[in-house]
């Protein structure tokens, strides 16, 4: 019978060693495609201690039947027409995923729902939050380009690493706390550019390789330049991009900071736990973590168009 054999993996992000364990043999190979270096990377060794975030998926030969209580200290989510259940742990850092056995899962769908999600949740006991964005940085100073799908993530970071950036992420970086200062920390993963967008960087074409499954060109920033995996940089700038095909001219405006905290809680990773999965105490943390980002960057919006792409890393340095 399938899915018998237990499979496992781990890899090192900043502070925490990501366990995974499943018996769908197709998980691990997703993570793997999305993250490579990750897992390419040694292992370091040393007396730094890491928090361990457990993740585990196990299919079911019947149908999932939802329990009736959340069991302690845990929070459920049934999913009864996927057949899913969920479990987040969120004093012992696990989290637990039943799925039919016939389901047909998708790349994205465990890298998201399966690892992207339930870490972002996990970490923001430790003051650390994901954010859906891209980041950069280039002599020491970090700029956070927020935005959702669309907004020109991508384009900004394979622009940006073509002009002397250093690339942290173009999707899920995160950020925190340290020595009273936000600070990006790099979440690196292959850029990912949709053929209409391809046609920007034909001088990078040859770098680029094209996944079938998910759709999008894939760019290595190592080609480029060395990496960023494991760095940390202090966020002075956050962007919210604003893309129009057909813009002839880059506009952009400083936000005052109650404009600045509306458009950080926008962002899809930020916001969505707010007086809702999460204690009212880790809730809070997210305004907390806002106004301070608020008062030690500066938030811009910055309107742009097919014509002005190249532009860019110009405007972002003068900012």
């Amino acid at each position: 019978m399938p899915y018998r054999r237990n499979l496992s993996a781990s890899f090192v992000l900043h502070d925490w060693l990501i366990k995974i364990s499943t018996d769908d043999p197709n998980l691990i190979p997703a993570i793997r495609l999305c993250l490579p270096h990750y897992f390419r990377a040694r292992k370091k060794s040393g007396s730094l201690k890491r928090k361990t975030i457990q993740i585990s998926l196990y299919r079911q030969p019947k149908k999932i039947q939802q329990p009736p209580v959340d069991p302690e200290g845990k929070k459920q989510f049934y999913y009864p027409a996927d057949n899913v259940l969920r479990m987040i742990d969120f004093e012992k850092d696990e989290v637990s995923f039943f799925v039919g056995r016939n389901l047909k899962l998708s790349t994205n769908w465990l890298f998201h729902a399966v690892l992207l999600y339930p870490l972002s949740r996990l970490i923001r006991k430790y003051q650390a939050f994901m954010v859906h964005a891209a980041l950069l940085e280039k002599n020491g100073s970090g700029i956070l380009i927020m935005g959702n799908s669309g907004t020109g993530k991508s384009t900004f970071s394979a622009i940006g690493v073509q002009n002397g950036f250093r690339y942290y992420s173009d999707e899920h970086p995160l950020v925190a706390l340290k020595d009273n200062k936000v600070v990006g920390k790099s979440f690196y993963n292959l850029i990912g550019l949709k053929p209409v967008s391809r046609k920007n960087f034909l001088d990078l074409a040859p770098k680029m390789t094209w996944s079938r499954e998910r759709n999008k060109y894939y760019l290595d920033p190592e080609s480029i330049h060395g990496g960023c995996l494991g760095d940390v940089c202090e966020i002075k700038k956050v962007i919210f991009p604003a893309f129009t095909p057909h813009g002839g001219k880059i506009r952009v405006k400083e936000l005052k900071k109650k404009e600045f905290l509306k458009a950080l809680f926008r962002d899809e990773y930020f916001n969505f736990n707010i007086g809702n999965e999460m204690s009212e105490k880790l809730s809070l943390s997210s305004f907390y973590f806002s106004a301070r980002m608020a008062g030690s960057a500066k938030g811009f919006t910055l309107d742009y168009g097919t014509a002005c792409i190249r532009q860019l890393p110009s405007v972002l340095e003068k900012l």
